[in-house]
């Protein structure tokens, strides 16, 4: 019995030590984050920045000819389809979370987001060209791949259709005043995927099968591996990526905020950063054509310079003397000129925003007769008082005809005879 109790014992003392021991994360797949990663990881390569609209706002330090999903990157096919793989240290985030959108000003921005993705982009097809551009903030799937999503001509991104793989992909852009010409011929890639894990839809971008005939040579797929710190690398057949399920609120249930925010007007505009080489992506060059080499000249005698034959010194010409000066009669002598100052032209009032002001429609209808204005009032003569007269008394009736004493005051009434 005591061997049974102390074997009771021992069970139950594990038992109770591994329910209080935290569970381990399996990977990095079942982590969970907020936003405050971004706002750790991005700090020292750009400004947090408060937009009205869009909340916080991360501004990269990066020259003036940067473009999201172009710039120091390139494409690699993978089992969520084609996926951008930067070079940049942050690239892990802004390229696969959120969304990019552009400002006159200050250039690109990226607007963090909860999804992951292999890449946030349209896709489209022109004649022998492929063209992809960054989704805006608030655009959905569905609405990409229709033909009404509009995006300046000047984010799109075309290559030929047989250097879409390449490592060097910016070396093989399409110049950017040829886009509009490729994006009036092209059309949408519907291909969507899901990521049932995640309950995300994404652009897939063209098929595997598509390239490999465009390029004649197979192209190759890669597996998307799960990194346990922010970073991605390519390695043989996989891409490691860190890709953890960000939350809106952080454990604790604080709201997350950036270690420093900037002021809009302490960041470098766009007009004044550096461009990078390239950037411009205009028409190449013409090549130089080779200039033949020079043959020397043959041995001539050397010149011999001759002094110029110094001419004599011209004499001075002689002083102009001033006629004499004729008097006139005071009568004769013309008026001075008084220099008046030109009219000011009247000032033209500043131009200021007016409401149009609409007509109200006119129809065709006979036009009502005009009222007639009312009679003259005649004045009436004033009214003279009217006088009291008496009160009128009865006419006597004649005797025999009817009552005699019908209708008559009691004080009129005749007094009955005696005999």
């Amino acid at each position: 019995m005591k061997h049974f109790t102390r074997y009771f014992t021992i069970i139950l003392s594990l038992t109770l030590f591994s329910i209080s021991l935290p569970a381990k994360k399996a990977s990095a797949q079942g982590a969970e984050v907020s936003f405050q990663i971004f706002y750790n990881d991005l700090s020292p390569y750009g400004h947090w920045v408060d937009f009205p609209e869009e909340g916080y706002v991360w501004v990269p330090e990066v020259d003036a000819g940067f473009s999201p999903y172009g710039s120091n990157g390139y494409w690699v096919y993978t089992d969520y389809g084609w996926m951008w793989v930067s070079d940049y240290p942050w690239g892990w985030a802004p390229f696969h979370y959120g969304r990019w959108d552009f400002d006159d000003e200050y250039g690109w921005y990226w607007v963090p987001d909860y999804e992951w993705a292999p890449a946030w982009v349209a896709w489209c097809r022109a004649p022998g060209y492929y063209g992809w551009a960054p989704l805006r903030p608030g655009i959905e799937i569905n609405a990409a791949i229709t033909s009404g999503y509009y995006v300046p001509p000047e984010h799109w991104h075309y290559v030929p259709e047989g250097d879409l793989g390449r490592r060097d992909l910016s070396r093989h852009f399409v110049p950017r005043a040829e886009n509009l010409n490729h994006l009036r011929n092209s059309t949408m890639v519907n291909r969507t995927m899901v990521d049932n894990s995640r309950h995300t839809t994404f652009m897939g971008g063209p098929p595997r099968e598509e390239v490999t005939k465009a390029t004649g040579a197979a192209v190759p797929q890669y597996k998307v591996a799960e990194r346990s710190a922010p970073g991605q690398s390519v390695n043989k057949d996989q891409v490691a990526i860190y890709r953890p399920v960000v939350k809106k609120v952080t454990a604790d249930n604080q709201r997350p905020a950036p270690p420093k925010v900037t002021d809009l007007r302490d960041i470098k505009p766009l007009g004044a950063r550096t461009p990078s080489p390239g950037a411009a992506r205009t028409q190449p060059a013409p090549a130089r054509q080779a200039q033949p080499p020079k043959t020397p000249a043959a041995n001539t005698p050397p010149q011999t310079r001759q002094n110029p034959q110094r001419t004599p010194p011209m004499a001075p010409p002689p002083a102009r003397t001033a006629p004499p000066e004729t008097r006139q009669n005071p009568a004769q002598q013309p008026a001075p000129k008084v220099n008046t100052p030109p009219p000011t032209p009247p000032a033209t009032p500043q131009p200021r925003l007016r409401r149009p002001q609409y007509a109200p429609p006119q129809y065709n209808s006979p036009k009502p007769n005009p009222p007639s204005p009312p009679p003259a009032r005649q004045a009436t003569p004033p009214q003279t008082p009217r006088q009291q007269m008496p009160p009128s008394r009865p006419a006597p009736q004649p005797k025999g005809q009817g009552n005699p004493h019908k209708d008559v005051p009691q004080s009129e009434q005749p007094l009955p005879q005696q005999n």
